[in-house]
């Protein structure tokens, strides 16, 4: 089951994996699926932004994670 988070009367759900991460082997093949899980799964972080410049570098923004996958 996901966590969410609800504000306003809307419910989010963030970082959501929707396949594995494309590392290796699996980087440019077809998307495989994402491992499964049991239990309760928070989803209300945000996940990691796209390696970009200067995408991370807004003073009003602060640090994010950045990852390639």
């Amino acid at each position: 089951m996901l966590v969410g988070r609800p504000t306003d009367g809307v419910a989010s759900f963030k970082a959501i994996a929707y396949a594995a991460p494309p590392v290796v082997l699996l980087r440019w093949r077809a998307l495989q699926s994402a491992e499964a899980w049991a239990g309760e799964r928070n989803a209300t972080p945000l996940g990691a932004i796209c390696i970009l410049s200067p995408s991370n570098c807004d003073p009003g923004v602060g640090l994010l994670p950045m990852s390639k996958d």
